[in-house]
């Protein structure tokens, strides 16, 4: 038993590493779904469907400001070969990290690679894993789409890496040179910041003396791949120079920057000390950034000659491309609302440079560690541990946002226009013909049981009945879609739950019939009920079920068919008691505003109280918006989630009250209540994606609704000709989910 003795730390920061690694496998198979998401639809399958239409050029296209040629190959082999099930990108993504933290296998090596350094290595290397995998990238980890984010950090670690081993093993420096190489010419495929590798790569050569040979080689491929990106490159439109902005504003790029340095200190304290303190801990972490960067550069420049010395410049000149790649990527089109520098999306570089830094440090850490072993490992243990509350996010449950991304899904394969059920995939319009594609050709998730088919079903006769058994149901609301395309057949979407009681189980799709037996509704069941599960039985806690039923069928008798298992209900003609309204106007991908949103003409929707105008239309009427004393009550004890972070308000004298508070944040829920008068305009924001977000005209049964989806300030104007001359007007926060939460803004 000596050797757990001798090696006790590393066996420490072994089992957490794994607990790390374990964690983030769990945590992406509890976030997988096979839908779609975000940019997937225009930059996946809109990339396949052009590829496979003869359009080459797709592949060297832009996305966004980046040419994303090694992704798209892996997009391409995830559709063509399995599917476009999204869980062979998840598997590349998992692969990466991989790589990555074998690279940093190799560096340790390299620097304690003597016997009596052996337990430092694996200390260092297990702390390493940990950070490699930590949840605070978890927007990376769980969506298929960010290979590029990885790759954008292995292939340059990669290529700076057989760079030192060009230098260090002179028998082999030619074909360490040529993998670096290949590297660099790789890493330009992977994001905008990958043509930075090859100058590096240069600038690496110089400080080395590696020969004039080498260094004209790398010069010559720097700009040939420098010219060649740039050929055609179309920058984008918000895209600002950044001396341009040091010049303008430099304490906000200073603090941006510092702060995006130190995102790892923002998650480690997050669980702890809420967002506000938790930003400047990261402001603090990224001073200590620099401070240490600095260090590890001086120590470089005055032991050139020292052992070691290519690969502490290797890891050196990796720093250098982390900065230069948030002064360049980031920052130029960055609001600096401070809060977007410690998002998720941007973890995964920030926690390879840290990692890169923890490395720098072994030299004092070394000679530490041979006298005082508690000296290194309890601040570092401190510091892996501070992520754990972090890490056990991936444990939680996501069954809502999995079951709404699934309702959208569903929409789009029956060509139905349900911009609620959409929205939480893609704010693009282009969706709706990608989609058309895709479900033509039964690819991605259109492939898939539920969805492969699914139009095709209305209309036509169902199977005679073959179950006795009943469907145990409830439904919930009813809502007005939009018609498909090209079709007057109107739609409404009814939300309820369905359950088998006789064997406990959850019908998977739903079915709803005419009396004739023809298909006239189609559903799918998955959304979490607890209420159900605590009333009628715990294996009903999935029973929720999204259903579109044709529009002239409301109000007659039905059949309420559940497949697999099967079940049916006959349903009287009572089941819906009001009329169905026509479904209000609505602007999908237009200035992040969605769902019951109006034209900006100001003319109000038959259906909503009030009209939404978008902040180019509402800038002029700002001075119209009522004033504090209107608020007659409220549990809302915090603002909208944005100015909590940045503690900037979005106009001169503007009240912001919303129901994210630094404590609960979006877990907070309540209600707050307004005296208008007909004509009055507030401005109001939401984050929530759901249908959980209420408001509602006190004593008018006819105007109350879902709240519209605003990720930006929009201004509602309360302006219905059939609305009393004063009212009270009540936004209710329903949800404790992420993103619910509500705000409204009054002038002083």
């Amino acid at each position: 038993m000596n050797w757990i003795k001798q090696y006790k730390w590393a066996m420490v920061f072994g089992l957490i590493a794994l607990m790390y690694v374990e964690l983030a496998v769990v945590g992406v198979s509890k976030a997988y779904t096979p839908v779609p998401y975000s940019d997937m639809w225009t930059g996946y399958l809109g990339f396949y469907e052009a590829v496979r239409q003869g359009d080459l050029g797709a592949w060297w296209g832009q996305h966004n400001e980046h040419r994303i040629v090694l992704s798209r190959m892996l997009f391409w082999l995830d559709i063509a070969v399995f599917g476009g099930q999204s869980w062979f990108l998840l598997v590349v993504n998992y692969a990466l990290v991989c790589c990555t933290t074998g690279l940093f296998y190799l560096f340790l090596r390299g620097l304690l690679g003597e016997k009596h350094d052996r337990e430092l290595r694996w200390v260092l290397f297990g702390a390493c894993v940990a950070v490699l995998f930590a949840w605070s990238q978890e927007e990376n980890l769980t969506w298929g789409f960010q290979s590029q984010l990885f790759l954008a950090q292995l292939l340059p670690l990669a290529a700076f890496y057989f760079m030192h081993r060009s230098v260090a093993v002179e028998a082999r420096s030619g074909r360490y040179f040529l993998l670096a190489v290949l590297c660099g010419i790789a890493a330009v495929g992977s994001m905008i910041n990958g043509v930075l590798v090859l100058p590096l790569m240069l600038v690496y050569s110089l400080w080395m003396r590696m020969g004039a040979a080498k260094s004209v080689v790398l010069f010559v491929l720097a700009a040939l791949c420098v010219c060649g990106y740039f050929y055609g490159h179309v920058s984008p439109v918000d895209r600002v120079p950044v001396v341009q902005l040091l010049g303008v504003m430099p304490l906000a790029v200073g603090r941006y920057v510092l702060t995006f340095f130190g995102g790892l200190f923002f998650y480690m304290g997050l669980p702890w000390v809420g967002v506000a303190t938790s930003l400047w801990l990261a402001f603090a972490g990224g001073v200590m950034f620099v401070v240490l960067a600095l260090t590890a550069m001086c120590r470089c420049l005055r032991s050139l000659d020292a052992r070691h010395a290519s690969l502490y410049v290797a890891l050196l000149v990796y720093v250098l491309y982390f900065v230069s790649s948030v002064l360049g990527g980031f920052v130029g089109r960055a609001s600096f609302d401070v809060a977007q520098a410690v998002n998720s999306h941007h973890q995964t570089s920030v926690l390879v440079a840290w990692a890169v830094m923890l490395v720098l440090c072994v030299p004092t850490l070394s000679r530490v560690f041979k006298t005082h072993p508690l000296r290194v490992c309890a601040p570092l243990l401190v510091l892996v541990l501070a992520l754990l509350p972090i890490q056990l996010r991936a444990l939680e449950g996501r069954g809502e946002q999995l079951f709404q991304q699934k309702r959208g899904a569903l929409a789009l394969a029956l060509n139905i226009r349900d911009a609620e059920a959409i929205r939480p995939l893609s704010a693009d319009g282009r969706i709706f013909e990608i989609a058309k594609e895709a479900v033509g050709h039964q690819r991605s998730v259109f492939a898939n049981d539920g969805m492969r088919g699914a139009a095709a079903l209305l209309g036509q006769l169902d199977a005679p009945k073959t179950s006795m058994n009943q469907c145990q149901l409830a439904f919930d609301n009813m809502s007005a879609v939009w018609p498909q395309e090209g079709s007057e057949q109107a739609y409404v979407r009814i939300m309820g739950w369905a359950f088998q009681l006789p064997t406990k189980e959850v019908p998977t799709i739903v079915h709803v019939l005419d009396e004739q037996r023809r298909v006239v509704g189609y559903g799918l069941t998955g959304q979490p009920r607890p209420d159900v599960a605590a009333k009628v039985n715990i294996q009903s806690k999935q029973s929720g079920f999204v259903v579109y039923l044709m529009a002239d069928h409301v109000g007659k008798n039905l059949i309420f068919r559940g497949l697999n298992p099967d079940c049916e209900t006959v349903i009287g003609a009572n089941w819906a008691q009001a009329p169905v309204p026509n479904p209000a106007p609505v602007a999908v991908g237009v200035n992040d505003v969605g769902d019951n949103t109006s034209t900006n003409n100001g003319t109000p929707s038959a259906a909503l109280p009030y009209t939404v105008l978008d902040q180019a239309h509402a800038m002029s009427l700002r001075h119209q918006v009522v004033k504090q004393r209107t608020i007659v009550s409220s549990d809302w004890m915090g603002k909208d989630s944005y100015s909590l972070f940045t503690g900037e308000v979005f106009l001169p004298n503007l009240v912001v009250t919303g129901s994210y508070d630094a404590e609960q944040k979006d877990a907070a829920t309540g209600t707050l209540t307004l005296h208008l008068k007909k004509g009055s305009k507030v401005w109001y924001r939401s984050d929530s994606e759901t249908n959980k977000q209420k408001i509602i005209v006190q004593g008018e049964t006819t105007f109350s609704d879902d709240a519209p989806f605003a990720r930006n300030w929009v201004m509602l104007n309360f302006n219905h000709p059939d609305l009393k001359h004063e009212f009270d007007v009540s936004f209710v926060d329903t949800a404790d989910g992420v993103g619910e939460w509500s705000a409204i803004g009054v002038r002083k």
